[in-house]
């Protein structure tokens, strides 16, 4: 048992510290010694939130993959994860320290962890955002242009249908050859 070395007040056991960096930074220090091991939050003799040695945090896991992992189950009217700006705006950000390299976004997963069936990210050196599963589905310009089945629309609501037309308040538009606008009034 350790109680106090040079200035700093700690609490420990083989290892194990709990107590302040000092007496002057007010931080709380929680260290581990162990460099193969992390720590473990629970309650009840049940682990509940970990922390492993690479900086990983687990809740609901105590071997997390990523820098935060949550496992949770569902929660009526919350989700899994859910945050709120209290008197406040309450937005959840994603960003990327190389925007002109690296993109951002949100991926919704099919279940196993490895395949992500949905993305919406905006990529590199861009503004625009972009709707994706097995293809790009629909790109919103940062400029205002909406572009259905093209990553670059060139109007307000640009539709690329490929062979199988598009259909508006019942009525069908075949593709045209390039140049003839269709119009039904």
């Amino acid at each position: 048992i350790q109680l106090g070395t040079g200035g700093n007040t700690v609490i420990g056991l083989g290892g194990n510290y709990l107590g302040t960096g000092s007496a002057s930074d007010g931080v709380m220090v929680f260290r581990n010694d162990n460099a193969s091991a992390g720590f473990l939050w629970g309650v009840a003799g049940v682990a509940k939130m970990a922390l492993t040695n690479g900086g990983n945090v687990g809740i609901g896991t105590t071997g997390p993959g990523a820098k935060l992992q949550i496992n949770s189950a569902y929660a009526a009217g919350r989700g899994s994860l859910y945050t709120r700006g209290i008197s406040d705006h309450g937005f959840i950000v994603v960003d990327t320290d190389s925007p002109t390299t690296k993109q951002a976004g949100y991926a919704i997963g099919d279940g196993n962890g490895a395949d992500f069936t949905w993305q919406w990210f905006k990529p590199a050196n861009s503004n625009d955002l972009h709707f994706y599963d097995t293809g790009y589905r629909v790109t919103f310009q940062s400029g205002g242009n909406v572009g259905i089945g093209t990553t670059s629309p060139g109007y307000k609501l640009d539709v690329n249908a490929g062979t199988t037309g598009v259909q508006v308040d019942g009525l069908t538009y075949l593709r045209a050859p390039t140049g003839v606008v269709l119009s039904q009034l």
